[in-house]
């Protein structure tokens, strides 16, 4: 995507959350499975939803895992979105970014937009 030889890098957004730590119940992580699923499975080719695979068959799985929740009381956010390039190969990221069919492109697409906006007012005051 650059103008020039480059080694690939992704943009991201990444939070760290320290706090307290509680195990869930079993049936909080049935629930939040449920919410996951419908979340993340309806893109799928073939969506796999804690509602269609059976009550006894996850239960059975969830013997396999945990769930936890955060209550934090610190929140730490790092933004890698090609700040440090040109105008000429942000627009062109952002714009390869904005053709995929991927909603995580679109919405990092959105914010390096609005790291392109700020740092050109910035530049121009």
């Amino acid at each position: 995507m650059y103008d020039h030889t480059n080694v690939s890098t992704w943009n991201y957004e990444a939070v760290q959350v320290r706090g307290m730590v509680h195990l869930m119940t079993d049936e909080e992580l049935y629930h939040h499975l449920e919410k996951l699923t419908e979340k993340y499975e309806k893109y799928q080719q073939c969506p796999m939803f804690v509602k269609n695979m059976g009550d006894e068959f996850v239960r059975k799985e969830m013997k396999g895992a945990f769930g936890i929740k955060i209550i934090p009381d610190e929140v730490f956010i790092k933004s890698k979105l090609s700040q440090n390039r040109n105008e000429e190969n942000l627009e062109r990221i952002i714009g390869k970014l904005q053709a995929q069919d991927d909603q995580d492109a679109q919405v990092i697409a959105k914010k390096m937009q609005q790291v392109y906006h700020e740092k050109s007012h910035k530049t121009k005051e």
